[in-house]
C-alpha cells in the first residue's frame, strides 16, 4: 500500500481475545463510568450504560481503559518514532528508503524511515538495554549512530550518516563520520541505529496516549472510532489502525491531571524546619523506603511520604483548580511515641487546611480549591510539647487537576 504524506496504516492483528468487562471511563470529575463504547473523536467519548447513552467531553476525560497489556513473549525489537511513539516489533527490516516492520501482534507494516528516531534489538534483554543506555547516553549526537554487538555481548558505536538499503534488504549504506566513501554493512550484523532528526516544530499538539495490548505507546493527534475500529493518527503523521479488541488504554490526562510525585524537581522546594538531619520527602514510596504507601488497608502506588518536621512547596503556576489527596499515617511504618502528627496546607501563604492525625483516624479524604494558587506549600509537623519520634504522615494519591 502506497504510504501518501509520511502516513503509517497497519492493522492490528484481530486475534486477541475480547475483555471480559466494558471499558471504564475515568473523569477530570466526579466517578468513573462503565459501559460499551459507541462513540469515540477528537471530541467526545459515548459510552452506553443501563441501555442509555453518556456522553463525556475529551476535555473532562483522564482515562479510557479496556484492558490490561500483556508483555510480549520472546525476543522483540523496539522502535521509535520522531514523535515519540514506541513499537514493538518481532521483525525489523530495510529496503530502500522504507523500514519494513512486524509488530509482535502479527502485522506488518512499511515506514519511511525519515520517521524512525531509533531502532533497538533484543529490547527484551536487560543487560542490553543497560549497555545500550551506558554507550549511548542521553546526549544526542549531531549524526546518525549504528550500533553493533560484538562476541559475548559487547556493543560498539560508529557515527556517520545512514542511507538507503539495498533492494533485497540484506545491506544498508553508511558512511562513517571523516571518511568520503560509503560503506555497506549487513543488516543481520546491526544491533540498532540511533537517526540524529529532531522533531518538528510544526507538528501537531498530543491528545492523548495510546497504549495497545503489546506494551506499545503512541503520541496520537487524534483518535477515533469508526465501523468497529480504532483509527488513531499520530503526531509525526502515522496513521495506525486497531480492531476493538487490541487497545489497553487513551490516556488523555496530560495537562489536566497531575501527581504530586510527578511534579519536576526544578519546580519543588524542600526544606529542613527542624531537627532532622536532612528533610524526609519519600515518592510513591514509605517513609521507612520500604515498600509502597498504605493507609487504612489500602495500598496507593502514587503520593508523598513526610516526615515530621519537613515542608514542601509545589510550584504549581496557577494552572490548576484543585488538590485532592488521603492522609493518614502509613500501616507499615511505626509511629514512634504515637503522638498526633500535624497537617497543613497552604496556596501563596494562606492557610488551606490543618489537622492533627493519628492512626486510629484512618484515611482522611482531602479536597481543597487551589484555584490561581501559584506556590502550594505542605507542612508535616510534630505536636506541640511531645517529642514527635518517627512522627509521619502519608500524602497518598496527592494529585492537582485543572
Amino acid at each position: 500500500m502506497p504510504i501518501k504524506r509520511a502516513l503509517l496504516l497497519f492493522v492490528v492483528s484481530a486475534s486477541v481475545a475480547l475483555a471480559a468487562d466494558p471499558p471504564e471511563l475515568r473523569p477530570l470529575k466526579g466517578e468513573k463510568i462503565k459501559g460499551d463504547l459507541v462513540g469515540l473523536n477528537e471530541k467526545s467519548i459515548v459510552l452506553q450504560v443501563n441501555g442509555k447513552p453518556v456522553t463525556t467531553s475529551v476535555e473532562d476525560t483522564l482515562q479510557l481503559e479496556f484492558r490490561a497489556p500483556a508483555n510480549p513473549q520472546g525476543t522483540y525489537s523496539q522502535v521509535e518514532l520522531t514523535d515519540g511513539s514506541l513499537l514493538r516489533c518481532s521483525k525489523v527490516g530495510f529496503k530502500g528508503k522504507d523500514a519494513v516492520l512486524t509488530l509482535v501482534s502479527g502485522q506488518t507494516a512499511t515506514v519511511p524511515m525519515r520517521l524512525l528516531s531509533s531502532v533497538m534489538h533484543e529490547a527484551n534483554d536487560v543487560k542490553l538495554v543497560a549497555a545500550w543506555k551506558d554507550l549511548l547516553g542521553n546526549n544526542k549526537s549531531a549524526y546518525d549512530i549504528l550500533v553493533r554487538k560484538l562476541d559475548g555481548g559487547t556493543l560498539r558505536s560508529g557515527e556517520g550518516t545512514v542511507y538507503d538499503a539495498s533492494d533485497d534488504g540484506k545491506t544498508i549504506e553508511f558512511k562513517r563520520q571523516g571518511r568520503d566513501e560509503k560503506e555497506r554493512f549487513p543488516i543481520d550484523r546491526i544491533h540498532g541505529m540511533v537517526f540524529s532528526r529532531q522533531p518538528d516544530p510544526n507538528m501537531p499538539g498530543r491528545l492523548c496516549e495510546v497504549f495497545d495490548v503489546q506494551g506499545a505507546k503512541l503520541f496520537a493527534k487524534r483518535v477515533a472510532f469508526e465501523n468497529g475500529k480504532f483509527v488513531v493518527e499520530t503526531q509525526c503523521g502515522a496513521r495506525v489502525e486497531y480492531p476493538a479488541d487490541a487497545l489497553a488504554k487513551l490516556d488523555y490526562s496530560k495537562g489536566k491531571l497531575t501527581y504530586l510525585s510527578d511534579v519536576d524537581l526544578a519546580r519543588i522546594k524542600l526544606v529542613q524546619v527542624a531537627y532532622l538531619a536532612q528533610p524526609e520527602f519519600k515518592r510513591d514510596r514509605n517513609i521507612d523506603n520500604t515498600g509502597d504507601l498504605r493507609v487504612a488497608g489500602k495500598a496507593y502506588p502514587k503520593g508523598l511520604a513526610m516526615h515530621a518536621k519537613t515542608e514542601v512547596t509545589f510550584d504549581l503556576e496557577g494552572e490548576y483548580r484543585e488538590f485532592k489527596a488521603v492522609a493518614g499515617i502509613d500501616d507499615n511504618v511505626s509511629q514512634g511515641d504515637g503522638s498526633p502528627v500535624v497537617l497543613r496546607v497552604e496556596g501563596d501563604g494562606k492557610e488551606l487546611l490543618t489537622l492533627n492525625l493519628t492512626r486510629k483516624d484512618g484515611a482522611k479524604p482531602i479536597s481543597l480549591n487551589i484555584k490561581d494558587v501559584q506556590k502550594l506549600r505542605v507542612i508535616v509537623d510534630k505536636s506541640p510539647d511531645t517529642l514527635g519520634i518517627g512522627s509521619h504522615l502519608d500524602l497518598a494519591d496527592a494529585k492537582v487537576s485543572k
